[in-house]
């Protein structure tokens, strides 16, 4: 749970940091150090990306965007701990320039902060405290609530972007992995990108890409 945090907060440093020079450090390891040549076995890869540190003279493209958190049933406990520690950690690296919405869904969808400026962030902080998990998932549903807070402040000086943080587990409405790939290409035409991060070592690994 720790790397899905981080790769959170990689992707909430470096969204629209328009430095081409500065570089990413890439870091792979293997679960098994060797393999047996013949034999089928698993093995896990771990991928880590560490980010360049921004000093405070420098600026970055302003960002617009929609945190999208599944909060069903199944994000129960450990899960949904990490997701809301990750909202939490990205929120307090947004400028006051920055445009911030946040969405939950389970069997219903809900926007529980619009889309506004960053100016209050204790008030950003106790919504997302306070949600819990319960009910069935609606995956598809979440990402186009979430488009439509990003529609709002749409602008090609911006970073528009949604981040859907879920296990991946779809009951409600559309739930196919090409369903939702659609969706996805369709936001990209518009200027909205989609991030994906998959909780719990059983996410569906299909429907989050």
């Amino acid at each position: 749970m720790k790397a899905i945090i981080a790769s959170f907060l990689i992707i909430a440093a470096l969204t629209g940091a328009g430095h081409a020079a500065l570089k990413l450090t890439l870091n792979a390891q293997t679960s098994n150090p060797a393999l047996v040549a013949g034999k089928q076995r698993t093995t896990y890869i771990k991928v880590g990306l560490t980010g360049f540190k921004r000093t405070a003279a420098e600026e970055r493209s302003p960002v617009n965007i929609a945190l999208v958190l599944d909060r069903s049933g199944s994000m129960s406990d450990e899960k949904l701990n990490a997701a809301k520690e990750a909202a939490r950690m990205a929120v307090q690296r947004l400028d006051a320039d920055d445009i911030f919405s946040f969405i939950t869904y389970n069997s219903t969808i809900g926007v529980v902060v619009p889309a506004t400026k960053v100016s209050d962030r204790e008030d950003f902080l106790r919504a997302i405290d306070q949600i819990s998990s319960d009910g069935n998932t609606a995956p598809f549903g979440g990402v186009a609530k979430g488009s439509g807070e990003v529609r709002k402040f749409l602008s090609k000086e911006r970073v528009n972007s949604i981040i859907l943080l879920s296990d991946g587990i779809a009951h409600v409405g559309p739930a196919s992995p090409g369903e939702l790939e659609d969706l996805g290409k369709s936001l990209i035409k518009e200027g909205i990108s989609v991030t994906t991060l998959g909780l719990g070592l059983g996410y569906n690994e299909d429907l989050m890409m």
